[in-house]
């Protein structure tokens, strides 16, 4: 598969709290792809808050995404569709995209099937958050400042997706790439409202209700905004939004007592 790094056990604070709200919109009204209003953002923003601490124990997440490499040997071996980026025919060593949550997880089962000694799983979206922030709680998972030139967002014009080694340069706080870009990553998380929120009821629950399961990271197809490390997303039902791919993670299965 590939190499799985640890994520130690601690206390994590995730989402944002008001001033960082007020800075995120500030930096972002301006930058979006479309002519989104500031009242539209904050509403999206507002996913995130308020911030709270949570414990979260130590795991081990996969450096990088699940490949089409990696998602050609499920089908081949379970007989399951092909996602659409091998229809596409895109390279071995990018992102495998365009697959469900529950295509997501028959990777996962299928993985666990076939190995003695680890169980494989998504992410929690607490876990996901606390790897790509780390203790710092960095704003993207390199760093504090938007920069085109680490993750492939929309601002960094190259319009497709890349290898996931190629941002090696600029992991996030345990060493995982692709954090942000390239494709957005379930989590096995449906949306909840943060203790001390509300209720958020924007695009995706007009469709979904608040029933949705989350997408972390964002995409080569969509504005940096949605791969700050806070972003709460969700599979909104059109093309622009169908890049959508995982990552794992590993548990060492317990052995039975003798």
């Amino acid at each position: 598969m590939n190499q799985f790094l640890s994520v130690p056990a601690g206390h994590y604070t995730i989402g944002t709290d008001a001033a960082e709200m007020d800075r995120a919109i500030e930096f972002w009204q301006n930058r979006l792809l479309e002519n989104f209003t500031r009242q539209d953002i904050e509403c999206w923003f507002r996913k995130e808050f308020p911030s709270l601490k949570i414990w979260v124990e130590g795991f081990e997440m996969s450096r990088t995404l699940v490949t089409n490499a990696n998602y050609l040997r499920f089908a081949a071996a379970t007989g399951a569709a092909l996602c659409e980026s091998l229809v596409e025919g895109e390279p071995a060593d990018h992102p495998a995209w365009g697959l469900d949550i529950s295509e997501a997880k028959s990777f996962c089962a299928w993985m666990s099937a076939n190995d003695p000694v680890y169980r494989y799983r998504l992410p929690k979206e607490v876990e996901w958050e606390a790897a790509a922030r780390g203790p710092e709680r960095l704003e993207y998972p390199y760093g504090p400042t938007f920069d085109p030139s680490k993750a492939n967002t929309v601002e960094s014009n190259i319009g497709t997706t890349t290898p996931v080694l190629e941002y090696a340069h600029a992991p996030g706080p345990f060493g995982h790439l692709d954090l942000a870009g390239n494709v957005e990553e379930w989590v096995d998380t449906r949306y909840w409202v943060y203790p001390g929120g509300e209720l958020i009821k924007d695009d995706l629950y007009e469709v979904f209700g608040a029933n949705y399961f989350i997408l972390r990271g964002g995409s080569f197809h969509r504005g940096g905004d949605l791969s700050r490390g806070a972003r709460r997303h969700g599979a909104y039902p059109k093309p622009d939004y169908r890049f959508t791919g995982f990552r794992l993670v590993r548990e060492r299965r317990t052995l039975p007592s003798t």
